[in-house]
């Protein structure tokens, strides 16, 4: 990478660090209050309905963002052609989540979700005027606005939340927290955003990105579909309280993952597109990526599943003790996913979304497989094999990068190995304190102490000469503030 696009990919992964730990942190805070607050059975109600609203965002941005951000001299004229095709798919879809509401509702026996998903389903058409200043903000690496943006309207999800929460609003504190978070979203995106549609628009346009944008629509579709898949028979077979069990296990694991994911992957993509004529520099980007990217996840996933059971009990309460086996499973589960994403995300700068898709159905049919081997044996059996499919995933997402740009699987495993050495330091230092007949709350606060300072030791001795131009960029934004 030359030294300008260097600076610009280190400076948008240190905001989007900020702006994804910050978020997570809140989303974090609020996730122990309403669980608290509202127990597992309305978290369960609302897991029902996210499949919906996921698909019906990706099927609404129709891949057109992907497609912004990858090709070369996209202009004003694209964004405004993508913008208006993408307001009206999402009225449309808006309208027809309202009518197949009741038809959910009798699906899980559940009346209720037929007035929620009417009333939640209202964020996709919000989401979708947002959708074209989201991928402005990517494609221009302005990720400091995207924090100023993203931390406010969090706060405000945030405290929504909580307060129609203490007022018993029950599952609804979940359903207005997210519609107003979305809002305020949207709000200050148009505020602070420079973008600004105009009186344009060409169906060439469309096309012409379409062709790439085709593709990475279907494979988004599948990896949300089947993403969501598990929730679907959960929800059907088991109970409203196991799925909240297994969706509340996966979202403590998730936050860590999902910051340092978002972090990583929406500055790569745009930087890795914008070297994409280059393949000797894209492969070195890959390298240093995904060395950073395992010295980074590992150690924390796998610290987050030897304290799986103190965060549980002394965060959540006892009620959510069933939580524990599914948060140390998704623990393991995404060890792989940021390296997994990276991998995907050379493919798609390079332009290959046939590739992309071809990659999705094959790891799909591997996970239709799975899941129907293992849904008749309970929701841990179910758990487990997700835990199957995730390093398979990786493996094959890496396959093609041989091809393309030389990146080969002994690249990989080179790459990995500083993560896994981290990991076992971890593991050595925190394992045997859950033995200790202490309170939960002792155990998480010497687990806590003893991973930072498996960090500290790590970092002193490893010599991880991948993280010194992140920290040197890091310390002189410090002494500029």
């Amino acid at each position: 990478m030359d030294g300008n696009l260097k600076q610009k990919v280190i400076s948008g992964v240190i905001w989007r660090s900020v702006e994804q730990f910050g978020i997570q942190i809140v989303n974090f805070i609020v996730a122990i209050v309403l669980a608290r607050l509202l127990g597992p059975d309305a978290f369960g109600t609302i897991a029902l309905l996210t499949i919906f609203i996921a698909l019906s965002e990706v099927i609404a941005n129709a891949g057109f963002g992907q497609a912004l951000i990858q090709k070369k001299n996209a202009d004003d004229l694209d964004f405004n052609s993508v913008f208006y095709f993408s307001c009206v798919i999402g009225i449309c879809l808006y309208f027809v989540l309202f009518f197949i509401a009741p038809h959910v509702a009798v699906f899980y026996n559940l009346p209720i979700l037929k007035i929620l998903l009417r009333v939640l389903a209202l964020r996709v058409i919000v989401d979708m005027i947002a959708s074209v200043q989201n991928s402005y903000l990517s494609r221009n690496m302005l990720f400091k606005k995207s924090f100023i943006i993203a931390f406010p309207s969090i706060v405000f999800s945030a405290i929504v939340g909580i307060c129609l929460a203490i007022f018993d609003f029950g599952v609804w504190a979940l359903v207005w927290s997210t519609l107003a978070g979305c809002l305020l979203n949207l709000v200050l995106k148009w505020l602070i955003i420079g973008w600004r549609p105009s009186l344009q628009f060409s169906f060439l346009r469309l096309r012409m990105l379409w062709g790439f944008g085709s593709k990475i629509l279907i494979s988004n579709f599948l990896d949300t579909f089947f993403s969501q898949l598990y929730s679907i028979v959960i929800g059907k077979v088991y109970t409203k309280e196991d799925l909240a069990f297994y969706n509340r296990g996966d979202h403590i694991p998730k936050i860590g993952m999902t910051c340092i994911q978002g972090a990583i992957s929406s500055v790569i993509f745009p930087a890795f597109s914008k070297i994409q004529n280059d393949t000797e520099k894209l492969k070195e980007a890959m390298h240093k990526t995904m060395r950073i990217a395992s010295m980074v996840v590992s150690p924390i996933m796998i610290g987050l599943a030897m304290m799986s059971r103190p965060i549980i009990l002394v965060l959540l309460g006892e009620k959510w003790e069933f939580a524990v086996p599914f948060m140390q499973i998704a623990c393991f589960i995404y060890v792989f996913w940021p390296m997994y994403a990276i991998s995907l995300q050379s493919i798609q700068a390079l332009g290959r979304s046939d590739i992309f898709l071809k990659l999705e159905i094959y790891k799909k049919i591997i996970l239709l497989i799975v899941l129907v081997c293992t849904c008749k044996y309970g929701v841990i059996i179910i758990a487990l094999g997700r835990l199957i499919t995730s390093p398979l995933s990786m493996i094959i997402n890496v396959y093609p990068n041989k091809k393309l740009i030389g990146y080969s699987f002994k690249n990989l495993f080179c790459d990995l190995k500083a993560g896994f050495i981290l990991s076992l330091l971890v593991v050595v230092f925190t394992l045997p304190i859950l033995f200790l007949p202490i309170p939960d709350i002792y155990i998480l606060l010497i687990q806590s102490v003893l991973f930072l300072f498996a960090i500290a030791i790590a970092l002193k001795f490893l010599k991880l000469k991948e993280l010194d131009s992140v920290l040197l960029q890091l310390k002189s934004k410090l002494k500029t503030k």
